[in-house]
């Protein structure tokens, strides 16, 4: 095992995603192990136990032998690698075994000790296990709990030297604040937000690509000090916009992006701090699809939506440098239109359409004669005195015209008839559906893309549509519509956006309250109270939301009470009080109303039939 770098697929190629089962506990009677690649990724496979000697191989690690130290320390890698079966049962009982522990002491003593190079595989393999035990939701806690061992991941990035340990260390971080606001936030309090905007800086791609992915998680959630804290440093920013000029590293670039997109969420200094810097002229190079070289799709969704936030966030007022957004938007609406299993293509629709939205609002309702156009007369009205704007007038305002879209992944796998409804049937009850339910906000996210894709090109088939007249998809969708990750709502507000111009499932949307959820994220501002300088939802302190004139007549100050805290109990933010502070998330609104103006422009539909 010498000369391991830490990069997982080194590990498989190196035959630990085939090892042997002769050490794997018998299962329960009836129960079989056999599960695809698609079923592992979607769900828990079936009950597995522990392997038999996992006992043993921990306590070795805590062996005065170095050499059977670092030989059990392997193992343990080799025993929850996440290709391994029974993985999970091995991960829950490693750390139930105090295997945090033992892993943080065995490193501690070879950092105190002159590290031999077996020694320095072994550390790598250390923090391997590590990183294979963050892939586990359900440790994700307990991890983030244990102070020591926080303190030694950040410790190990900023200070150590090899690139393999300070990536390692980094990315057991990134999957601990994959999900959870809660946690996210913790781990930003503990100094990560310093530590990884020092990756930033770092000339080797592998090292920036995990401190831009940090930071896009540390930011990821509604409401969280991170966004305020790193909206402020320019050179920061700086270091953002650097990377979407000169990287050629794709992650790194849509890892960036996100954390731009995030960023968009706040006030308008931080705004004018993304201006300042010359972010909107870096995004909108990454989009141009005219250039000789055109970037991967998973970089232009994330840069799509980052100039998203940033129009709605600025009131539709853009630099003039934006001014050829539509000729960028033309071209990538002409290469977005083919419905595929690819999650980055369907987000790449997903995005353009949520900035075509978001920018021809702002031009529609300076244009009368398009306000309107092709609807009857009370409906024109209704609209015209609302101010709001459907996806059709946006389209039209902008000069863009929606392609037909070409479904070429429905109806190919399958043979018959119906093929064409049997695969769909099975795309959205059986890969996409279970995927909504994910520990991971990403999968969230690529499910409600792939749905959005496919809910629009069947928008106008009959017999299609029927396939997403789905009780339990709609009953996921109430659960995503109360999540505090900012890229959850949007996408589950683009789908509902996307099922709600299906006229039978108007009814169903309204009976299980999802408009009714819808609206309150259009009309309302939401509450965030920080307290012992996390991060929480208001409901858990007194409510949860408050009215957008309720907001204007009771504005949070902003000065000094907003520094020092706004009491409810304590000294102050940074002295165990809770502050109520207003956090706007303007994308989200206008996601909101977009929804709800489809499903009204639906109703119509079907009553003027």
């Amino acid at each position: 095992m010498k000369g391991v770098t830490g990069d997982r697929s080194t590990l498989c190629k190196g035959g630990l995603s085939s090892l042997p089962d002769s050490n794997i506990a018998p299962e329960a009677p009836g129960i079989s192990r056999v599960a695809t690649r698609r079923d592992r990724d979607v769900k828990h496979e079936p009950f597995s136990k522990q392997d038999l000697n996992l006992k043993d191989v921990a306590c070795q690690v805590s062996s005065s032998d170095r050499q059977v130290a670092n030989k059990a320390v392997m193992k343990l890698c080799e025993l929850t690698v996440p290709t391994r079966c029974n993985r999970v049962a091995n991960q829950l009982a490693l750390v139930d075994l105090g295997g945090l522990v033992l892993l943080l002491e065995y490193m501690a003593a070879r950092f105190r000790d002159n590290a031999t190079n077996d020694d320095t595989d072994a550390l790598n393999m250390a923090l391997l296990v590590l990183e294979n035990l963050s892939t586990n939701v359900q440790l994700h806690q307990e991890m983030i709990c244990n102070g020591a061992l926080l303190q030694f991941l950040l410790n190990t990035i900023s200070k150590q030297k090899q690139r393999a340990m300070r990536v390692n260390a980094a990315k057991v971080l990134v999957n601990l604040t994959s999900s959870n606001p809660q946690l996210q936030d913790k781990v930003a309090r503990a100094g990560s937000v310093s530590a990884a905007s020092a990756l930033l800086r770092e000339s080797e791609v592998v090292l920036a690509r995990q401190g831009a992915w940090l930071l896009s998680n540390l930011t990821a959630s509604h409401g969280c000090a991170t966004r305020e804290e790193l909206g402020r440093q320019l050179d920061v920013l700086e270091s953002l916009r650097d990377i979407l000029i000169r990287s050629e590293d794709r992650a790194t670039k849509a890892r960036v992006c996100e954390v731009v997109c995030n960023l968009a969420y706040n006030d308008a200094e931080l705004h004018a701090n993304l201006v300042q810097v010359d972010m909107m002229p870096a995004l909108m190079m990454v989009i141009d699809p005219s250039v000789d070289r055109r970037q991967e799709p998973e970089v232009v969704a994330s840069a799509l939506l980052a100039l998203a936030a940033l129009v709605v966030a600025n009131g539709g007022t853009i630099p003039h440098e934006v001014s050829q957004l539509t000729t960028h938007l033309a071209g990538i609406l002409d290469y977005s239109n083919l419905v595929t299993r690819d999650y980055d293509m369907s987000r790449v629709m997903v995005a353009a359409h949520a900035l075509i939205y978001s920018l021809g609002t702002y031009v529609a309702k300076d244009m009368l004669d398009v306000c309107g156009t092709g609807y009857p007369e009370h409906v024109r009205k209704l609209l015209q005195e609302s101010g709001y704007v459907s996806f059709q007038q946006s389209l039209l305002a902008l000069g863009l015209k929606q392609p037909p879209y070409m479904a070429a992944s429905l109806g190919k796998d399958l043979r018959g008839p119906h093929c064409f409804m049997a695969n769909t049937t099975h795309q959205v009850n059986i890969e996409l559906l279970p995927l909504l339910r994910h520990d991971n906000v990403r999968m969230v996210v690529n499910a409600c893309a792939r749905l959005y894709q496919i809910a629009t090109c069947l928008r106008d088939h009959p017999e299609g549509r029927l396939v997403l007249c789905n009780g339990s998809l709609i009953v996921v969708l109430q659960d995503l519509l109360d999540s505090r990750q900012s890229a959850v709502l949007q996408a589950t507000l683009s789908l509902v956006d996307a099922l709600a111009a299906i006229p039978e499932l108007v009814p169903l949307l309204v009976e299980k309250s999802i408009m009714d959820l819808v609206n309150r994220l259009s009309d309302q501002e939401t509450l965030v109270a920080t307290t012992n300088g996390s991060s929480v939802s208001a409901g858990e302190v007194e409510s949860t939301t408050v009215s957008v004139c309720e907001l204007s007549t009771a504005t949070v100050m902003q000065d000094k009470e907003t520094r020092e805290g706004h009491e409810l109990g304590g000294d102050g933010i940074g002295k165990g009080s809770a502050a109520v502070v207003k956090r706007r998330d303007p994308l989200v609104k206008m996601l909101a109303e977009r929804a709800l103006v489809t499903m009204f422009l639906a109703q119509c539909s079907q009553i003027g039939r």
